[in-house]
């Protein structure tokens, strides 16, 4: 991901001294070439409610489907990877 496109999500740039480093994969034999042997992914998991399920089948827009998403969460939802 560019740094233009971070600064676009709202990466947190201003809690580093200085701009941080960001790497990219390089590849290798071992992973033929992917870059991403031995990292760790960071996934998010929710339900489909029924209201999330027909705004995507509907096509609205991903704001609007998060929007749904984290109201049928409840507080069980976590907004940050630790």
């Amino acid at each position: 991901m560019s740094e233009t496109m971070l600064r676009h999500v709202g990466f947190p740039f201003d809690l580093f001294e200085g701009e941080p480093t960001l790497h990219r994969p390089v590849g290798c034999e071992d992973c033929r070439s992917g870059g991403y042997l031995g990292r760790i992914g960071v996934y998010e998991v929710m339900p489909i409610t029924d209201e999330v399920e027909a705004l995507a089948l509907a096509r609205s827009s991903a704001d609007e489907i998060g929007r749904a998403a984290v109201k049928g969460a409840g507080s069980g939802w976590a907004p940050t990877a630790c």
